[in-house]
């Protein structure tokens, strides 16, 4: 190349950076408004609207933000240098400030600002290798469909964790929801903070939030508060392969030592922060266990996570990719969890026709769509509604389970649910009461005997603590003071054994509370202790007991 060539070739690389930082302040002042509309007529300078090529926003930041992390080893950038430019340019729907960005760290605004001009000069470069100047800026369409609202709120509620001031952030969606819906305090959610002018401020930027958010951008590998704890945690031996990293967050889980888990996650998201750091696979299942470890603590962030897998799964490998599946259930339980029982519904479907369309290769197809229709049942049970679909897909499973007689997961999977839906049937949601009707007593008493039998056959912990569950509603309903206690004694037994999920104490408290409540021949049961969950948080978590008939429903 000649120097001419050479200054010229520089002269349209600042040319498009330059385009590029028009485009990026134009979006950060269109989140702030809250609007998506597309640049309109001299809104923008050319080459800035050359890019945008007369899209909205949230596409362009979506767009933006994808083309950054995909092509980030191509640039020879770091890692945090996109996560800087990402955050301060509100990409993917909530901004940092420079200030903010620069105390969390640890650095000065103007190395904020050398970082973002770098990364709008290396992303000037690339696009000049794909197009000439002048050209649109590669669309990256969104790999998921649209989410429906209840899904989106929480969707949001979950982004709303990651920013710098969360209770803020969580404050704006609540505010934007009750709007949005015209749904009551109660139902929306309380606010956690009293200042009605910044929810004001807040609220009217949820809408371009929320578009953005529609269009799947790339999710962040960690959270400020987790960026932080990273700092604290300077000196402490940590693995340096990304691999290592991922087991010990694999055998933490299994050993069920979850004080470890905010520092191992956040140490492997410095390690894994998108696909590039260590090969697809390995992105993948970190996302799978960020998934697992915020489902089991019921956090919203499990969320984030499911819809990243499946996002991601879809992209980078295809369509038919099993870990697809993966994040659609993760979905599908989360918002399960939250009481979103329609949407819910809807990814269990969603994954009936994936497993059916794109069979497993493991040879697992029917158990998978057994798992599918029963939990349908379950979401219906959990609903408390008409339970003509809970009946219709316990009649598909009993079929598949016919099929796999001995397949002691089908078995047991298929025995509980329809357990479930008799129970919801046949107890009042009020009362919680079966008492007077022996007939229905004796089978579901049947029914619990065999399930148990399934459950040791099984030999594994969580299916005992399951069982111990169910046993304490049935014990609930029949008002069997005698049965509550030995459930609560075999419950005990099992968390000592294995160290407890936090979330399966508070709910079998929670069955205890309900029962003490309706009957004083339960006062005397003491409450069983479990373990801390260092992720579970109030604003995260559900705000009462998941479950089946956990607490009374009153008229």
């Amino acid at each position: 190349m000649s120097e001419g060539q050479g200054e010229a070739s520089d002269s349209s690389r600042n040319r498009l950076a330059q385009a590029l930082r028009d485009l990026r302040e134009w979006l950060i002042e269109r989140l702030r408004a809250g609007d998506d509309h597309p640049p309109r007529a001299d809104e923008l300078p050319t080459d800035a609207a050359a890019l945008a090529a007369g899209r909205n926003p949230s596409h362009l930041r979506a767009a933006l933000a994808r083309f950054a992390v995909d092509n980030r080893l191509s640039a020879g950038l770091p890692a945090d240098h996109i996560a800087i430019w990402i955050e301060t340019s509100g990409l993917r729907g909530v901004r940092t400030s420079v200030t903010e960005c620069a105390r969390q760290r640890r650095l000065s605004a103007r190395q904020i600002h050398r970082r973002i001009f770098e990364v709008d000069t290396a992303m000037a470069s690339l696009l000049m290798r794909e197009s000439a100047i002048g050209a649109a800026l590669p669309e990256v369409g969104p790999p998921l469909p649209a989410p429906d609202w209840d899904e989106l709120f929480e969707l949001l509620r979950a982004e709303a964790m990651t920013a710098p001031d969360a209770l803020r952030a969580v404050d704006a969606v609540t505010s934007y929801r009750r709007n949005r819906r015209g749904e009551a305090t109660a139902k929306a959610g309380g606010y956690l903070d009293t200042a009605k002018d910044k929810r004001f401020r807040d609220t009217r930027r949820v809408e371009a939030w929320a578009r953005t958010a529609v269009q799947n951008p790339p999710v962040a590998a960690l959270t400020p508060a987790e960026g932080e704890l990273l700092v604290r945690c300077q000196g402490v031996s940590l693995a340096e392969d990304p691999r290592t990293a991922l087991d010990n967050i694999d055998h933490a889980l299994a050993t069920q030592q979850r004080h470890s888990l905010p520092l191992l996650l956040a140490h492997a998201g410095r390690l894994l922060p998108d696909a590039n750091a260590a090969g697809v696979d390995s992105w993948l299942r970190y996302l799978q266990l960020r998934f697992h470890a915020a489902m089991e603590s019921e956090h919203i962030s499990a969320l984030r996570f499911a819809r990243a897998l499946q996002a991601d799964a879809a992209r980078l490998v295809g369509p038919g990719d099993p870990r697809v599946r993966t994040g659609l259930a993760g979905r599908a339980h989360i918002l399960q969890m939250f009481g979103h029982y329609a949407a819910a519904t809807r990814c269990y479907t969603a994954l009936i026709r994936h497993a059916a369309h794109f069979p497993a290769s493991d040879g697992h197809q029917k158990q998978r769509i057994h798992d599918a229709y029963a939990q349908i049942a379950n979401t219906q049970a959990l609903a408390s509604g008409d339970l003509s679909l809970a009946e219709r897909c316990l009649g598909r499973a009993a079929g598949i389970a016919d099929e796999l007689v001995d397949d002691l997961e089908v078995q047991f999977a298929f025995l509980r649910r329809r357990i479930e839906v008799r129970l919801v049937r046949e107890v009042g949601r009020a009362e919680i009461a079966l008492v007077g009707r022996p007939r229905t007593e004796a089978r579901l008493a049947d029914d619990l005997l065999q399930l148990r039998s399934i459950a040791e056959g099984l030999g594994k912990s969580n299916r005992s603590l399951a069982i111990s569950d169910l046993l304490m509603l049935f014990a609930v309903a029949t008002r069997d003071a005698g049965a509550a206690e030995r459930a609560r004694d075999e419950f005990q037994h099992v968390t000592d054994r294995i160290g407890g999920f936090a979330n399966l104490t508070f709910r079998f408290n929670a069955r205890l509370d309900t029962a003490r409540e309706l009957d004083a021949r339960f006062a005397d049961i003491a409450p069983v202790t479990g373990p801390e969950d260092a992720l579970r948080t109030a604003l995260g978590t559900p705000p009462l007991a998941t479950g089946l008939l956990t607490t009374r429903t009153r008229a």
